[in-house]
């Protein structure tokens, strides 16, 4: 498949089979060939310097990204998930766009909580009775997915989204998602490395997996509040205060280089393209409600109405149109 967008950025890296050393490349991409020879810039590779040791890693991952393509493979043809890789595909504007929501017909059991931890935005479980393809909206958390299908278990950490990402899915298959939220960070995956990525994380027996050098219980929903107790208590996962502040809308006293780089090396995105994202789902929360568009653009403080389409097509992979034509409840922001 070829990338989806000219003069992308791509983050590959790869976990060594012995040892912890990480070998990350940062490759600048131009329909599909890399650029100069020369690879990577100092200040890139200093980003790539903060994700220090990640795991003693017993199978070798790869996952890069480009333009609107997130795709998750294995690279050892030996690894179960070589068998039936995940692949996140380029939204293709069709299917349903509810954030955090697969269409109902594909879901047997959903099951959601709220109330876990502070850094925790939402914890849901599905069951899929179907075959089909689940899509999920930018929503500004980043997520540890737990999955469970014919080839074994397996722990998805995906970084925040800029675009719709989508997978396939087989009747059987079990996911397991803890939503973190923005200011939560983690210190061996930062989001400046983590936007628009997926990484396996390598498991460490049946029911449990390595994050750096500890090893984890895969949690259930009923102990998902240890789980995160010991993220947090091993510093696996921390608060990022100042970016805490930024989104509560009461920044600390800080000036706004400070303010954006805080923000940046957290969640992988800059303020004003974490604004332009809530200002998409907030408009398809309305336009979901049968409100027109052109209302719509004035009432978020769009320049008009072209304006909220390119931001809509942009960010959630659709049109006010596609909205106002789909069966209700088939378009949902909330997460």
């Amino acid at each position: 498949m070829a990338p989806a967008a000219a003069s992308r950025r791509s983050v590959s890296v790869v976990l060594p089979a012995s040892g912890c050393e990480m070998i990350a490349k940062v490759r600048r991409v131009r329909n599909g060939s890399a650029l100069a020879r020369g690879e990577t810039s100092a200040a890139e590779e200093r980003d790539i310097g903060t994700a220090e040791c990640w795991a003693a890693a017993t199978r070798a991952q790869h996952v890069k990204y480009w333009g609107a393509l997130y795709a998750l493979t294995a690279v050892r043809s030996n690894h179960p998930a070589a068998m039936r890789p995940l692949t996140l595909r380029p939204d293709t504007g069709r299917g349903n766009l509810a954030g955090q929501s697969p269409p109902r017909s594909i879901v047997h059991q959903v099951e959601r909580r709220h109330d876990v931890h502070p850094l925790v935005q939402s914890v849901t479980h599905r069951v899929f009775t179907t075959a089909g393809v689940v899509e999920f909206l930018p929503d500004h958390c980043w997520d540890i997915t737990f999955i469970r299908n014919r080839q074994g278990t397996f722990v998805l950490r995906t970084g925040l989204t800029t675009r719709p990402v989508q997978f396939d899915v087989e009747p059987g298959d079990e996911n397991f998602a803890i939503a973190f939220k923005p200011f939560a960070f983690m210190p061996l995956m930062p989001g400046e490395l983590m936007r628009d990525e997926g990484v396996m994380l390598d498991m460490a027996g049946p029911d449990r997996f390595m994050l750096g050098v500890q090893s984890f219980e895969i949690p259930r929903l009923d102990s998902v509040e240890d789980f995160v107790r010991r993220l947090i208590g091993t510093e696996a996962v921390e608060t990022n205060r100042l970016v805490a502040s930024v989104v509560s809308g009461h920044p600390d006293a800080a000036t706004e280089r400070t303010l954006q780089r805080h923000f940046l090396k957290t969640t992988g995105m800059t303020l004003k393209t974490y604004g332009q994202i809530a200002r998409a789902r907030r408009a398809l929360t309305i336009l979901a409600e049968g409100v027109p568009a052109a209302e719509v653009a004035y009432a978020l403080g769009y320049a008009d109405q072209p304006h909220l389409i390119r931001s809509l097509r942009t960010f959630m992979g659709t049109t006010p149109g596609q909205v106002a034509r789909a069966p209700q409840g088939d378009f949902s922001a909330t997460g």
